[in-house]
């Protein structure tokens, strides 16, 4: 495969390079035209090409950056981190192996210990494979919720209540929780992100042996241990496009239930619903998907799938941008994986993803961190009033989505 064989080549310029212990002369990335007396321009262009390849999850444009050795420690995390959300921890584990150890970074650099808590997980593996399916078939969510809740059982302990939320990048163990069931994760390494309001927050690996929700079972996980506000009364927020990489699942509203397809593809899938079907492309940034989206009478804009939203959203910057405003509704302190974030509720416009028909909903207006390195910057929220109210399959290839039309809730 295209993949070996370039982890392998990889791993040739490590070992030239004495990575194992732990001199660094060069890293291995990316095109004939840069070196390491290259422009400033010459690097940001390639961050922008890595970045432009992950946003579609093209795994063969970032593995054709990998061919030559060049020093540029920022560029060989970029595409290692951009590596693992796409393709996974077996391809990208040769260049977060190189990152982890490359000296010329901070070793409290978000590269650096980003990467040595990915390669964590390799390591409390133990040369099993990740995410493995043990047993497919339906994973209900709870009655009477505003978001969608399961009933979760982590190694064999007792079910506790999950959010399943797909605007989550990867699932999230309690700290509370963990502690209190003994279940064992790393605080020797952790990466960093921020959450919805921008809150920063230190992550610590922990691979699940066991999960188990409703009919579907897993071995060997991974997630990370969080220290989730007080007013999380949960086990922790699953990350069903993540717990389930490489297996197709569809997200069933008016079921209330997640249902796992294997490796069925959407025409397949779309067929036997025997009903109308749509299609969204999807956009990545890190393990986060976006879908254009068109609301408030904007135009359309990349909006985050997050059915752990509890409405349908809209961020302030591209209303500002664009002179418009939302008047009316209420404000309202929402919770975030790490404090909260204001917003301002019941407010009514149109809302659209993709080539949907356009209907009214009642949306929320709320500020969200810009980042201007990004190839995308998130517009609003595709949040649980749209999952509710129909069938939205996911592929294994995360590419694509398909969805009904809405039915009632």
């Amino acid at each position: 495969m295209l993949v070996l064989r370039y982890s392998s080549q990889i791993m040739r310029c490590a070992l030239k390079n004495n990575l194992f212990t732990g001199v660094v002369a060069m890293t291995c990335l990316s095109c004939a035209t840069f070196s390491s007396a290259a422009k400033d321009d010459n690097a940001v262009t390639l961050i922008r090409q890595i970045r432009e390849a992950a946003r579609t999850r093209d795994v063969e444009k970032l593995e054709a950056l990998i061919t030559t050795c060049a020093d540029d420690a920022k560029l060989t995390a970029e595409l290692g981190r951009s590596l693992y959300w796409a393709a996974g921890l077996r391809e990208a584990k040769a260049l977060l192996r190189v990152t982890c150890h490359d000296t010329r970074l901070s070793s409290e650099s978000h590269e650096r210990s980003g990467a040595c808590a990915l390669l964590a997980f390799d390591a409390m593996a133990d040369g099993k494979p990740l995410n493995q399916l043990r047993a497919g078939g339906r994973g209900p969510f709870l009655d009477k919720q505003k978001l969608f809740i399961a009933m979760v059982a982590v190694n064999g302990n007792p079910a506790e209540p999950f959010i399943v939320d797909t605007g989550a990048p990867m699932t999230v163990i309690s700290k509370r929780y963990a502690d209190r069931v003994k279940l064992p994760y790393r605080t020797d390494v952790a990466d960093r992100s921020t959450d919805a309001a921008g809150n920063s927050v230190v992550l610590n690996p922990i691979l699940l042996q066991t999960l188990k929700w409703g009919e579907v079972e897993l071995e060997t996980a991974p997630a990370w241990v969080l220290e989730l506000p007080e007013n999380f009364k949960v086990g922790g927020i699953l990350s069903p496009q993540d717990v389930l990489r490489g297996t197709a699942f569809e997200f069933d509203g008016p079921a209330r239930a997640i249902q796992t397809h294997g490796v069925q593809d959407v025409p397949t899938w779309s067929k036997a619903t025997g009903v109308p079907t749509h299609l969204a492309t999807l956009q990545w940034n890190g393990g986060n998907f976006y879908v254009f989206t068109q609301a408030a009478d904007l135009p359309a804009l990349p909006f985050l799938l997050d059915s752990g939203a509890g409405g349908n959203g809209v961020c302030a910057e591209p209303l500002a941008k664009r002179g418009k405003t939302l008047d009316g509704g209420t404000v309202v302190s929402s919770s975030t994986a790490a404090g909260s974030n204001q917003v301002r509720t019941g407010l009514e416009g149109n809302f659209q993803v993709e080539a949907e028909p356009t209907r009214q909903s009642t949306l929320f207006v709320s500020a969200c961190p810009q980042d201007a390195d990004s190839v995308i910057q998130k517009s609003g929220y595709v949040g649980a009033p749209w999952f509710w109210s129909r069938r939205v399959f996911f592929p294994v290839e995360r590419r694509t989505i398909a969805f009904t039309v809405p039915v009632a809730p």
